[in-house]
């Protein structure tokens, strides 16, 4: 629903005054703006008044929010986190490398360049549980999962597989992916998409 909200065309987001809006990433308190110029601001969603912390920094090139905070890839491929970091998932201050980042409710991810994987915070369905994995190309979060894109078109739900999740495992010649709350989208080589889903959301 937020995400529909904040359409960007041509630099302009839709509602707003923004007129350099480069990408968005939204959750339920706030949608985070990233700018061309590589700064961020933030709006606070209809019916909350918070608008969390937000770096200085010029060279950010990727934005993730979760529910109580938000990641930030920085161009040199370095990670912060603003916000809570109640389950450890503002844990990124070594982090090197990463070439692309993702959130839940409580967990941060970052794909390395080499292809695997970097994780902290909450750990509660095995989310957080990614040294295994490698050849990864792209990746997505629900709130308690995560979801893996590998080179090779096939996809991985690590954490909570409730429902309908552990559906995108069978999914293959996949070209991308996106994931919110406990839904996830696949979209195939072919132009057509696939959704996997927990029926309790």
């Amino acid at each position: 629903l937020y995400k529909q909200a904040y359409l960007i065309r041509n630099g302009v987001l839709q509602g707003t005054q923004v007129t350099d809006a480069q990408s968005v990433s939204t959750f339920e308190y706030q949608t985070i703006v990233l700018h061309k110029d590589g700064s961020v601001s933030a709006i606070a969603n209809d019916g909350h008044n918070v608008v969390p912390p937000l770096p200085s920094d010029r060279d950010i090139v990727q934005i993730a929010a979760g529910l109580n905070h938000t990641a930030y890839l920085h161009n040199g491929g370095t990670v912060s986190v603003y916000g809570s970091n109640a389950s450890g998932q503002a844990d990124t201050g070594s982090w090197k490398d990463i070439v692309k980042i993702t959130v839940g409710a409580d967990f941060t991810v970052g794909l390395k360049a080499d292809g695997t994987l970097l994780a902290c915070g909450s750990n509660q369905n095995g989310q957080c549980n990614v040294d295994r994995y490698a050849d990864v190309y792209d990746i997505a979060a629900c709130d308690q999962s995560l979801i893996l894109l590998f080179k090779d078109g096939s996809m991985k739900v690590v954490g909570d597989i409730s429902g309908g999740l552990k559906q995108a495992d069978s999914f293959t010649d996949v070209c991308r992916i996106r994931a919110a709350a406990a839904c996830v989208i696949a979209e195939k080589n072919n132009g057509t998409y696939q959704m996997a889903h927990s029926i309790l959301n």
